[in-house]
């Protein structure tokens, strides 16, 4: 999600990110 995205930038380094996947 754009929230988690936004407070996790580099969440999941890749292109994947984009998309907002936190699930990985």
């Amino acid at each position: 999600m754009d929230t988690v995205k936004a407070a996790h930038p580099t969440y999941h380094c890749g292109p994947v990110a984009a998309f907002g996947e936190r699930d990985a």
